[in-house]
């Protein structure tokens, strides 16, 4: 019974309490002045960069260089994909193959990092990469062909 009769002032008194502080909050509240939002006016506009504007041809070029929507890419010799890879020298550019996605020749990928650029892209049969053309993409490892000759 002592034990309800505590629980029930201290109850009472943080009600009053919050009450005060909240009457407290009204009243500060009032008192400070909101001001409207100055008006924006024209100022200082940093420039925005465009892009540079290229003809038509330019871009045309682009895509007809691409393959779309998976046809096999230009310029492949069926001589050239069936060569054995053990023959082949390795190749001496500053180049290392992070990866191939091995499919038939017209859907397979590789992704080679250029170490002497820094830069690391897709490729697929036909595309260029420091200067060599890729030929032949297989499993964990490319042939480019550089000056008419094949390496791996």
């Amino acid at each position: 019974m002592m034990i309800k009769r505590i629980f029930l002032v201290i109850n009472a008194f943080l009600l009053v309490m919050l009450i005060a502080v909240g009457l407290g909050l009204i009243r500060f509240l009032r008192q400070v002045d909101i001001e409207d939002p100055p008006e924006v006016t024209e100022g200082y506009r940093l420039p925005i960069p465009q892009p540079p504007v290229r003809p038509l041809s330019h871009y045309s070029a682009i895509i007809g260089q691409r393959a779309w929507f998976g046809s096999p890419p230009p310029d492949i010799d069926e001589e050239e994909v069936a060569r054995p890879l053990e023959a082949l020298p390795r190749t001496d550019l500053r180049l290392r193959l992070k990866g191939t996605i091995y499919s038939s020749p017209s859907l397979s990928r590789a992704i080679i990092k250029d170490l002497s650029r820094g830069k690391q892209s897709l490729y697929r049969l036909g595309d260029l990469v420091a200067g060599a053309k890729i030929v032949r993409i297989e499993r964990n490892q490319v042939v480019i062909e550089r000056e008419g000759v094949q390496e791996v």
